[in-house]
């Protein structure tokens, strides 16, 4: 541990030595490690670039007594740690008297020792930079674990300390803190407040009361067919993530959103389409307890617009088709794993991929073809596999051959159409050894 602590000066070999110091941080000797190595430790933690290697210096530093050190509040992760080793339980009150305030990383980690006047304080300053920062984050992808560089703006790490420490205390005051969090969510298209955002909203929907999941969930669903148009660039921006954390939280809500969301996929116009469809996407990825009784007219719908004449609108239904189907290798995985999520509980797949091999789009076809190798979604005909094996368009023929050629492979023996001494698979379904875009058909 000795050589380890000397060796964090050193930035070629400071991150095994971190490492090392990972392993000791939960043995017997890491109390007696402070105390020889306090030093190397602090000046470690005020210069190391990484939060991962800051995470094991603040872990080893806390054991210790407080630091008695004026520390420079910045919106860093090294400052936030270094002021959280002070000690000082009187920084919810100075956070919430100033506006934007640097010191929401320090409270994040010390919200365990927080009376409860103190943390209803922190939830305050919490809500109001969430706010705050949200106006002012730039459109541009941000990280929860990247690193203080001089080109990450202060916006984004203001905005990571105020979810972080919304997160922490949203049990305090659930209300504020999930308006708070819904307004970014439907504001930013900053991905790491995204996904901070929708950790602060479900902390508060799981301490919030019925009415205040209700009012939230309306508010997104109202958005989904809002005028304005800025919703829609970046994939409809955090609507998903809004929904997502609301109806995963509170399966009983999903039901009627589903139900309204799968209605505006399937006739609304094609902006208000392609919103429901990005939540939908949203939702099955998200969402592990939402869904589940209308994944199928959910797939109904995204397969209907994947041939939609507006281009964005068949994106969305392409992504949306594409979360519905990783939903179900998942859930065919939790069947055969013995787990309780199991395809039979999902009622209407195969009617869906069964219309959409019947329409003439290229893409939805595809895309139902998918489902049938993928996870076996449906049984066609004999017809219905000649006469997607003589489509006119060519990616619906190689789409089909590849299905067709899956099932044959996962059949028991005698239903391959395989002779009792050969290995040969029936060349009704088997691709063309000349050209491999074309499928032999007996």
């Amino acid at each position: 541990g000795e050589l380890a602590c000397r060796a964090l000066s050193d930035a070629s070999t400071e991150a095994n030595a971190s490492s090392v110091l990972e392993g000791l941080s939960d043995g017997p000797h890491a109390v007696e490690l402070v105390e020889r190595c306090r030093s190397h430790l602090l000046e470690a933690l005020r210069t190391s670039r990484w939060d991962r290697q800051r995470r094991v210096y603040y872990d080893f530093l806390k054991l210790g007594p407080p630091i008695n050190e004026n520390v420079k509040e910045d919106f860093s992760d090294g400052s936030a740690r270094l002021t959280a080793l002070t000690g000082d339980l009187n920084l919810a009150t100075k956070a919430e008297a100033t506006l934007k305030s640097p010191l929401l990383g320090a409270l994040s980690l010390l919200a365990d020792q927080l009376d409860d006047s103190s943390a209803l304080s922190a939830a305050g300053a919490a809500a109001r930079d969430l706010k705050l920062w949200g106006a002012q984050l730039p459109a541009e992808d941000g990280h929860e674990d990247s690193s203080d560089e001089e080109d990450e703006s202060d916006a984004w790490h203001g905005c990571r300390n105020a979810c972080s420490l919304a997160q922490r205390v949203a049990r305090h005051a659930p209300t504020m803190i999930g308006d708070a969090a819904l307004e970014l969510l439907l504001r930013t298209r900053h991905t790491g407040a995204i996904n901070g955002g929708e950790s602060v909203l479900r902390a508060a929907s799981l301490s919030g009361t019925d009415e205040d999941r209700r009012r939230w969930l309306k508010t997104a669903l109202t958005s989904c067919r809002r005028p304005d148009d800025h919703l829609s660039r970046r994939r409809s921006a955090g609507l998903g993530a809004a929904h997502a954390a609301l109806l995963d939280t509170d399966p009983s809500l999903s039901q009627n959103a589903c139900k309204f969301l799968i209605t505006i996929a399937s006739n609304g116009g094609a902006r208000d389409a392609k919103r429901s469809l990005n939540v939908l996407a949203a939702v099955a990825d998200r969402a592990a307890n939402a869904l589940r009784h209308d994944l199928g007219r959910a797939l109904s719908a995204a397969l209907k617009r994947a041939d939609d004449g507006d281009w964005g609108c068949r994106g969305a239904a392409a992504l949306c088709a594409a979360a519905l189907l990783r939903r179900l290798y998942r859930d065919e995985r939790s069947l055969f794993d013995g787990a309780e999520g199991d395809l039979r509980s999902y009622t209407g797949v195969a009617e869906a991929v069964d219309d959409a091999l019947a329409q003439e789009g290229p893409i939805g076809r595809t895309i139902a073809l998918r489902c049938v190798r993928g996870c076996r979604a449906s049984k066609p005909s004999r017809e219905t596999w000649l006469s997607l094996l003589s489509a006119s368009d060519q990616r619906v023929r190689v789409a089909a051959a590849e299905a067709r050629e899956r099932l044959l492979r996962r059949a028991p023996r005698h239903r391959r159409g395989i002779d009792a001494t050969s290995t040969r698979v029936c060349r009704r379904t088997r691709p063309c050894r000349r050209n491999r875009s074309r499928t032999d058909i007996c």
